[in-house]
C-alpha cells in the first residue's frame, strides 16, 4: 500500500474473528480471567488489535489509499503489467535464464539463472548493481518445488540435512517484483544485469564471494 509504519489491514466477517478469538492476549482485549482460566473479552474492536494503537500507521495508510484511489487501481495495474511485460521479454531473451511466472497478470517474477546460485544472483545483484531482490522460497515452499520440478528422491535427502541443521540446499529462486514507482529504465537495468550476471558465470564470482554451507548464503569478500 505503499505507506510507512507497518500497517496492515485485514478485512473479513466479524462474526469469523470474534469466533477464532484473538491472535495475541493482552494490550487492552483482555477483560477478566476466571479462576479455571477461561478468558473473558469485551466485544469491540480491540480485542482483535491488542496494545498501543498504531495512529501513525493507520493515518499513513489511509493517506496512500487516498492517494492510489486518485491514480485509479486500474491505472496501477496496467502500468505495472506494462513493466512485467518488458521484464519478461527482456529475461526471456537470456538464454540460461528461468521465469517462472505461468502468466504476466501480477508484479512478481520470479527467475532463475541456470548454473549460478539463486541467493548469489541475489547477493550480486544488491552488491554490484544495486538492485533490490529477494531470493529463497519466500515461504512457499511446496510450490517453489513443484514449479522446479523437485523429485521425490531429493526431497527425501532435503528433510535428512534439515534435521541435521543444514539449509543450503532448500530450493530456491530469486525474486524481482514491480511496482508504481518503478521507471522503464530500472527495468533495463535490471535485464542488463541479470544479462551480464548470467554472461560472467559462475566462475566469475566464485573467487570474491564466499558461501555459508550451512544455510546457503553467500557473502562478498573483504578486498
Amino acid at each position: 500500500m505503499y505507506a510507512p509504519y507497518g500497517a496492515g489491514i485485514l478485512i473479513g466477517p466479524k462474526g469469523f474473528f470474534d469466533a477464532v478469538g484473538p491472535y495475541q492476549i493482552g494490550g487492552g482485549n483482555l477483560s477478566y480471567i476466571t479462576p479455571d482460566w477461561r478468558i473473558k473479552k469485551l466485544d469491540h474492536v480491540q480485542v482483535h488489535d491488542p496494545g498501543t494503537p498504531n495512529a501513525a500507521g493507520v493515518i499513513a495508510i489511509a493517506a496512500a489509499m487516498n492517494e492510489l484511489d486518485k491514480i485509479g487501481m486500474d491505472n496501477v495495474a496496467e502500468y505495472e503489467h506494462g513493466l512485467m511485460k518488458l521484464a519478461c521479454d527482456g529475461l526471456s531473451g537470456i538464454g540460461s535464464v528461468v521465469l517462472y511466472p505461468h502468466d504476466m497478470s501480477g508484479s512478481i517474477l520470479p527467475f532463475d539463472i541456470r548454473d549460478i546460485p539463486h541467493k548469489l544472483v541475489a547477493r550480486v545483484l544488491t552488491s554490484e548493481y544495486g538492485i533490490s531482490v529477494r531470493s529463497g522460497s519466500f515461504c512457499a515452499y511446496r510450490l517453489v518445488n513443484r514449479l522446479k520440478g523437485i523429485p521425490p528422491e531429493q526431497e527425501i535427502d532435503l528433510e535428512h540435512q534439515i534435521d541435521n541443521g543444514f539449509t543450503s540446499a532448500i530450493p530456491g529462486m530469486v525474486r524481482a517484483s514491480v511496482s508504481l514507482f518503478n521507471r522503464v529504465e530500472d527495468i533495463r537495468r535490471l535485464v542488463g544485469a541479470v544479462g551480464d550476471v548470467a554472461e560472467k558465470g559462475l566462475g566469475h564470482f566464485t573467487g570474491r564471494y564466499r558461501m555459508d554451507y550451512k544455510t546457503g548464503e553467500w557473502y562478498l569478500m573483504a578486498r
